[in-house]
This record gives C-alpha cells, structure tokens and sequence, in this order.
C-alpha cells in the first residue's frame, strides 16, 4: 500500500546552502545600493524608492535606540497594510527589537492580552483610522500594561504620551551605529497567528529559516527586481509575505492597499502595471465578479496566487476564465512555513483542483491512531519543513500541543494526496461532521454549491441531532436579486450524484458570512453559535 507522504527533493541541502545569506533588513540594504532610484514600497499615501527606504529605516531604528530600548523588547504593530508597517518592521530589525504585526481588527479585549503576553515596551498604531479611535483604546489600557513604555503613533499626528513616527526621522541616519544592535539572521522573527481557536499564539521562527522560505518561494515565481508584487489581504500576514517577505529579497516593488474595495483595488493593479497578485480567495472572488472588471487593463499580471483559504474547484476555473495569466494555489500555516504549491507550469487541473506539492520539506497524512494513509485516502496533514517555525513564543506548552516528539507539526487540516504527490485539501479536522457514523467534509459540499449560479458565498456547519450526533446546514449568500430553495439546493447536488448521507438537512440564507478577522476567512464558530442560539441547540 503506497503511503502519501511525500517530501521536496534536496529541501534540507538548499537549506544549508541559504543559511548565512544575511536578514532582511541586508537585503534591503543591499537594494538601496544596487537599485538606489528604483520604487520600493508603493500606497495611497506614500513612494519611496530603495534608498530612501534605506534612510528612513535607519533614523527610526537610531532614533529608537536612543529611547533607551533594550535589544530584543518586543514592538507589537497593529498598522494597515501599507508602507509605513513595513519601514517598521526593517527599523526594528535594525535596532535588534523583536516586531510582531497583528491583525488590526483586534479589538482592546485582545490587544490588553497581546501586549501583556508579551511584554512589550511599545506598540505602533494609527491615531484613528476606520472610523476607530485606536489612540483612545490604548491609553484606557495602559494602566493594565505595566511593560507598556511607548506608544508611537503613525505619521505625523501628536497626542500627548505619544510619539510619531515623523518625529522619529528627525536627524542623521548614522547608519553605523546600528551594526552592533542589529539582527543576525540567527535571531527569531515573530508572528501572530489569526486567532481562531481563541487568543491568538505567537510563532517563533528564525531570521534564517524565513529567508530560505522567502528564497525558495522567489525562485517558485522567478521573481526579479523587474516585478511588481501586491498582497490584497487585509492580514498583516497572509498573502503580504509574498511582496513584503519574499519579494524585498530581490528589489522587486511592493504596492500596498490600506483599506480594501474591488475598485480601489483594481485601479492599483492597473495603474501599477502589477506582474504577480497574492490574495486569498473571497478577495479574488470579489475582483473578477466586480460589474467593471473587463474594463481594467490587467495586461501585466503574469501570476495570481490564491491562498490563506479553501478555493473550491468552481471558483478556481472563474479566477482563471478572467485572469489573463496562470492562476496558482499555496497551502501552509504560520507555523509550517513552506507547505505545499502549485508550480507555474503544473496543468490547469493540478493547479485550480490541488494545492500542489511539498516545496521546502516534507507532509505526510496520518489516521486518527497517527498511522499514515494510504494514497487518495484521507488523514490529518503533519508538516516537517527546513522552513518551519521554532515552536510558540514563551509556550511550551501549546508548542508540545502542536508539535510532536519528532517535530511533526500537527496542523489539524485534512487533506488526500493523489499518485503525483499533489494535495487536496478536504478541511478542517475540527469541522467534520459526523452524521451516523459517517463523515462529512464540508468543503466538499461547499465546493458543489459554490458552483450553483444562485449562490454567492456558501459555508456547511454541523449542527447537534439527537438520533444522528449532527446533521449538516448550508449556510448560503445568495447573488443580487435570487432567491435560493431548500428544494433547489437538494435538487442540484443530487444531480451531481453525491451520496444522500452529505445532503444538507437544514438551509439558512443570509445577507451575508461573518468572516475571521482581517482574513477573510469564514467564521464558523460565530455561524455555529448564532444558528444553534436560534434552533435551539
């Protein structure tokens, strides 16, 4: 019985040939000398070319020193997708100071555990932004965050006890005097996981097993200074590794969308002449099905990469109907670091039905008794990457949870390989639903009405039966102006012959799905609570 576990070839030889290739804020360095004119960082606000990156990431990481900030605090950003969280990021590198974005949908709840978790000396925010006062929630929480010594605030505004960060450029690079404080690539990076098992962890992971990540991935895409990257998810994370994480280390511009809107969104990749596109499927969706969308000039685009998120089958084939170049899939979590991907040249079923192979290390599917399974079977996905991360910050304990003796990260998603060693996804081990004994994976379900004309957004839940143990509801947003039976619903699927046993029982339509944070992932604990609340469950 052949075993699906399958590992990228040569993925721990090309990880010791990375290491020592310097950290991120070298390579930008190095952009500002090889590419000193060239555009770096692109938003609604700002332009900046590599050398001026290079100078502005110096002053506030001098600037920052001269605060009196001890080598490797933790400086939490909770800023917009936009240039100035990235000249943060690099001026913390240089400074030897741990920074971590977060997700800015975070409300003061989180944020008061965050910051104390940590124990961080700083954070980074907007003043207001959104119609949020986030200047306002921080100070009614600082008397709770005793390690909390510097709020800097984005721009130019000033508040009293904070500092902007144009004050922060005020006087001379000296760039010299950060050479001792700064980072090697031995020192961890911080990450900040979405939260959706409740408050949020925080990965560790080492500067030099991120860049072989990065580099990797660059080579995947064949990236160059010549492109211009955009990540349009609204996550501080997600899909921005590709032009903040992977694309700086080549000099290639990053344009940045502050606040998400199809039109705002299509302009850029207009106007910028974009050549790749990272985002996660509700995005592109929203994109492709926008009124205008032929009307933009998307010549330039020669990638578009779909991740953070399952893009059923039917979907995928409409992305790639309307993108004028190969439209890719990636599979992998904060935590795993490389995972699986479609390479650019895979046929068209490989790339819009799986996410592709191993590319950095190696997944293996195993059973519920942590035995592997068979090929085309089904069994939890367990990730062993060169790019992985170290485990979860100052956690033990929830770092022993995810990772097992032989440091096999248990990522909790299902998934079946086929014979060439490309991965589906079938969902999360903790959305199954188990009717009768049989299980019930909801992506499935979702996939086949997603493909339904009527249906905009689509999520299956299960809900609580006493004879059955649970039944499956489809939780449906309808496009402008249909309307969608119960009937219809069950009338379709069975035209295309999916067993009885996976038909949903209930059907709840909605204005619209709630979504996980700045991700845009569906939030299913939220739909199971309020749809369970109103059944009576």
């Amino acid at each position: 019985m052949a075993k699906s576990s399958y590992s990228a070839p040569g993925a721990l030889e090309q990880c010791r040939s990375y290491w020592g290739e310097g950290t991120y804020a070298s390579h930008w360095d190095a952009n500002a000398r090889n590419y000193p004119d060239q555009e770096a960082l692109v938003d609604s606000q700002q332009r900046l070319t590599w050398a001026q990156a290079k100078q502005l990431t110096d002053r506030i990481a001098l600037n920052l020193l001269k605060l009196g900030i001890r080598r490797d605090a933790v400086v939490v950003l909770q800023l917009p997708n936009s240039v100035e969280l990235y000249v943060w990021r690099i001026a913390c590198e240089k400074a030897g100071l741990l920074s971590i974005s977060v997700l800015r949908s975070f409300r003061q709840y989180e944020m008061e555990y965050i910051l104390s978790r940590l124990e961080a000396v700083a954070i980074v925010i907007p003043d207001q932004f959104g119609g949020r006062d986030y200047y306002a929630e921080i100070q009614a929480a600082r008397f709770k965050l005793p390690s909390l010594k510097h709020v800097f605030l984005m721009g130019s505004m000033q508040r009293p006890s904070a500092i902007s960060t144009a004050q922060l450029l005020v006087g001379p690079a000296e760039a010299d005097a950060l050479s001792p404080k700064a980072f090697t690539n031995q020192d961890i990076m911080l990450f900040c996981t979405s939260g959706s098992t409740g408050f949020p962890k925080f990965v560790e992971m080492p500067m030099g097993v991120r860049i072989f990540s990065s580099k990797l991935r660059a080579q995947l895409y064949a990236i160059s200074n010549l492109d211009v990257l955009a990540g349009l998810a609204l996550s501080a994370v997600g899909a921005n590794a590709v032009p903040f994480i992977t694309g700086s280390l080549f000099g290639a511009k990053s344009v940045l969308l502050e606040n998400f809107t199809p039109e705002e969104a299509l302009d850029l990749l207009q106007q910028e002449k974009v050549t790749i596109l990272a985002s996660v499927p509700t995005i592109l969706l929203k994109l492709v099905n926008h009124p205008n969308f032929s009307k933009y000039d998307l010549s330039a685009l020669r990638l578009v990469n779909s991740g953070g998120g399952p893009l059923p089958y039917s979907q995928a084939v409409e992305l790639q109907k309307r993108f004028p170049c190969p439209v890719v899939q990636g599979y992998g979590a904060t935590e795993l670091g490389l995972g699986c991907f479609n390479r650019p040249d895979d046929p068209v079923e490989v790339r819009l039905g799986t996410v592709g192979r191993p590319l950095g290390g190696q997944i293996k599917l195993v059973s519920d008794a942590g035995k592997e399974v068979a090929v085309g079977e089904v069994g939890e996905i367990l990730g062993k990457d060169p790019g992985e991360a170290a485990g979860y910050y100052n956690d033990a304990e929830a770092t022993s949870k995810s990772w097992d003796e032989e440091h096999w990260y248990h990522t909790g998603d299902l998934g079946r390989f086929d014979v060439h060693g490309n991965l589906t996804i079938v969902g999360r081990k903790k959305d199954m639903i188990i009717r009768g004994g049989q299980n019930i994976y909801p992506i499935e379900v979702e996939s086949f009405l997603a493909a339904h004309p009527k249906v905009a957004e689509v999520a299956v839940i299960g809900v609580p039966d006493k004879i059955l143990g649970e039944k499956a509801c489809a939780v449906v947003v309808t496009r402008l102006g249909q309307r969608f039976t119960f009937e219809e619903m069950l009338a379709f699927l069975r035209g295309k012959n999916l067993a009885s046993f996976k038909l949903p029982e209930y059907l709840e339509l909605r204005d619209s799905l709630p979504h996980l944070q700045d991700s845009q992932k569906i939030d299913k604990r939220v739909l199971q609570r309020d749809i369970g609340e109103r059944m009576g469950f």
